[in-house]
C-alpha cells in the first residue's frame, strides 16, 4: 500500500510553471534557466523575470528601449525617438552640451568668415558668434533660412553686441518683410570685437514654448562689410535726431 501512494505522489509533480508576462496574462515558464537572474550560455541577458519590454525580453534576448519616451536603467534621456541632434542622441544620451557657443564666453569665432553654417540643436538654443569689424564699415547681417516662409521651418532673430557686450541692435524679420530671415545693416563706430547672438523667434519672444530640433532648424548667418563703391551708391541717412545722444 505505501509503494502505491509513493508512486501516486510522484505522478502528479509539476512539468512546468506559468509566470506573469506584464500583460496581465501568464506565459509558460523557461524551458532553460532563462528567468533565474544569471546570464548563462545562449543568453544575452538575463532580469530574473519573464517580463517583456523592460529591457530583458521573456527569451532572455537585450530589448532597445531607446526611443519609448521614457528614461529607463542606462539612458540619460528618452524624447521618445531616436533622431539626433534634438537634445537626445539616438542612443539616449544628453546632447546638450555639443552644441559648445551658449554664451558670450563661448562664442563661435568666426572672424575672416563670411557666412557659417549651424543649427539650433535644441528647444531654447541660443548661438554667440564674435568677429572683429572695421571702423567706418557698413556692417550686414543677414540669415539665410527660411526664404519660404514656411511654419515648419526656423523663424530667426539676430542681435548685435558690440565689444563690451552692449546691445547695439537687433532684428527679427528684414526691412521690407518678405520672409522670417534677419537683416542688420550697421555703421561701425569703433574698430574691434564685436557679437551676434542668434536665436529662434519663439525663444526671443518668450511667449510660447520654444521650438528647435534637427529637421528645419539649420541655417546660415552671412556676416560681411557691405560694399559701397563710389558716392553715387552710398547710404543715405535722413532721419532726424541721429547723434551721440
Amino acid at each position: 500500500m505505501k509503494k502505491l501512494l509513493m508512486i501516486a505522489l510522484f505522478g502528479v509533480i509539476p512539468m512546468g510553471c506559468t509566470a506573469d508576462d506584464g500583460d496581465g496574462g501568464t506565459d509558460a515558464g523557461p524551458t532553460g534557466e532563462c528567468g533565474n537572474g544569471i546570464r548563462e550560455q545562449g543568453e544575452e541577458c538575463d532580469d530574473n523575470n519573464l517580463r517583456n519590454r523592460d529591457g530583458c525580453s521573456r527569451e532572455c534576448k537585450r530589448e532597445d528601449l531607446c526611443g519609448n519616451g521614457q528614461v529607463d536603467p542606462g539612458e540619460e534621456c528618452d524624447d521618445g525617438n531616436t533622431m539626433p541632434d534634438d537634445g537626445c542622441s539616438p542612443d539616449c544620451e544628453d546632447e546638450v552640451v555639443v552644441d559648445g557657443n551658449d554664451s558670450f564666453d563661448d562664442a563661435q569665432d568666426v572672424t575672416g568668415q563670411a557666412s557659417v553654417r549651424e543649427v539650433i540643436s535644441r528647444p531654447g538654443d541660443i548661438d554667440y558668434f564674435r568677429f572683429t569689424a572695421t571702423a567706418g564699415d557698413w556692417l550686414y547681417l543677414r540669415t539665410n533660412a527660411n526664404r519660404d516662409d514656411n511654419p515648419d521651418m526656423i523663424d530667426t532673430v539676430i542681435t548685435l553686441y558690440n565689444g563690451e557686450r552692449v546691445q547695439v541692435a537687433e532684428n527679427d524679420d528684414a526691412y521690407p518683410r518678405v520672409d522670417v530671415d534677419s537683416e542688420i545693416i550697421y555703421l561701425v563706430p569703433t574698430t574691434g570685437t564685436y557679437y551676434a547672438k542668434l536665436q529662434e523667434f519663439s525663444t526671443w519672444k518668450g511667449d510660447r514654448a520654444a521650438e528647435g530640433g534637427p529637421q528645419g532648424y539649420n541655417y546660415q548667418l552671412i556676416i560681411s562689410p557691405l560694399a559701397v563703391e563710389d558716392s553715387n551708391a552710398g547710404v543715405v541717412d535722413t532721419e532726424a535726431g541721429d547723434d551721440v545722444a
